[in-house]
This record gives C-alpha cells, structure tokens and sequence, in this order.
C-alpha cells in the first residue's frame, strides 16, 4: 500500500542485502558490507565495529547465491508493506551470531 497509509511504514532491512546483491551483480561482499555495515555507523557518529580474540561477536550469515522469492508471510517486522512482495531476489541473510549465540533464520 502507499506509505502514507502503511502502519507500520515499510520493511527494508529484512531485503536490503538481497536487493543490493540483485540489483548489482558482482558486487563484492567487502562493498556490501562496506554500504550496509561499515557506513552508517558512520554517518551516525558510531564506533567501527571490531572483532577481537575473547571478545563476542555480533555477525551476519549470509548465503550470496541464494535465490528466494520475497513473501509478506516471512517478514519479522511489524510491517508487511515492500515494493518486492513477489520478487525474486539472490543472496539472502540465514542468521547471525550475537552475544554467543548462533541464530538460524
């Protein structure tokens, strides 16, 4: 529906690295990360986030040719409003590791 009259506005992390990797092909990882990790905390000022011996990582896993068609169905977020409902994308985020945990999406 058109933003104005989405509730929950519109999803968008959840096929940012899928709709990068699409709309690019041949993107690099190191670019992807680059845009989507790297630079915002940049823009906001933030700490680059490290990885140290005995410290616990918060990391990303993500599959870079895996082919998939978005769903509303399979959305987290509150919102299920995105302009790639039905779109077939490559590449896509299957978990992360956070605080020592591995969680599988």
């Amino acid at each position: 529906i058109e933003f104005e009259y989405a509730k929950y506005g519109m999803t968008g992390l959840e096929t940012a690295y899928a709709v990068l990797n699409t709309a690019i092909p041949g993107i690099s990882t190191e670019r992807c990360v680059e845009l989507l990790a790297i630079n915002p905390r940049k823009l906001f000022g933030m700490d680059a986030a490290t990885i140290n011996t005995g410290s616990k990582a918060s990391l990303t896993l993500f599959n870079p040719a895996r082919q998939w068609a978005v769903d509303e169905k399979d959305f987290k977020s509150k919102s299920s409003n995105s302009p790639f409902i039905g779109k077939q994308l490559t590449g896509k985020a299957i978990g992360i590791i956070t605080k020592g945990k591995i969680i599988l999406a």
